[in-house]
């Protein structure tokens, strides 16, 4: 067999070519593994940015028509989505919203009962109506976005309407991490000329009622355990302006 002057035959030159080639190979694949993972973990980390992570799947989309506020909730829950325009109540009755330009009700049901109500301002019969509820805890959560907190609320006594603090019957989106203040509208007035007059919006989970309709308060933990509080968690992190 011939040798070069180095000593080395072809067959060790080609063996030497060979390792190198499935090195670069093996190199490539590793890195583009790596570099596909990372970017996959950058995608499902940006909730409410605008990018869909694999978490909202196949859910649907909607919008609060007043407050342009966008939101992902799955098809298993009913919306009912509505909205009034603003006009002067003392003139046209009172089908209409008493804030400009108007304000939206939202509110999705699950099958057993328990709803995300998202109602902007925070009412249901056309008046501002400031919400006054305890707080028992609150987590953090980013939504709409900014740094807020959900604020888990305690539920009133049916008899002697003191505040049961051992129960929790809500769970809404607050400014505040030490007491339950919902955040103001963004583009709803409650004054047609002055628009710095801002009521607020609540945004809201609640636990399902019983035979009477009425809302039945259960344990902190239990709340935040249940998967329709975690399917309501997903949907105020999807809100966006």
């Amino acid at each position: 067999m011939k040798r070069n002057s180095d000593g080395f035959g072809l067959v060790g030159i080609f063996v030497i070519v060979v390792v190198l080639v499935v090195i670069g190979f093996v190199g490539y694949g590793v890195y583009k593994n790596y570099h596909k993972t990372d970017l996959d973990k950058v995608a499902t980390s940006k909730i409410g940015s605008g990018i869909t992570s694999n978490l909202y799947a196949g859910w649907d989309m909607a919008a609060l028509k007043y407050e342009k506020i966008s939101f992902r909730y799955p098809p298993s829950w009913v919306l009912d989505n509505g909205s009034l325009a603003y006009q002067n109540i003392t003139t046209s009755g009172q089908q209409e919203a008493c804030v400009y330009p108007g304000e939206d009700g939202a509110t999705l049901t699950a099958s057993d009962g328990s709803q995300i109500q998202l109602f902007t301002p925070g009412n249901q019969d056309g008046c501002v109506n400031e919400s006054s509820s305890g707080q028992v805890a609150s987590t953090p959560i980013t939504t709409l976005g900014k740094k807020l907190f959900i604020s888990f609320v305690y539920m009133a006594d049916p008899y002697s309407g003191s505040p049961q603090a051992s129960e929790v019957n809500k769970a809404c989106i607050s400014t505040s991490a030490s007491s339950y203040d919902p955040p103001e509208s963004q583009n709803i007035f409650e004054d047609t000329v002055d628009k710095g007059l801002k009521p607020e919006n609540l945004f809201c989970f609640i636990t399902p009622p019983d035979v009477n309709n009425e809302s039945i308060g259960e344990s902190l933990s239990v709340m935040e355990q249940s998967s329709d509080f975690t399917t309501a968690k997903l949907v105020f992190e999807s809100m966006m302006y």
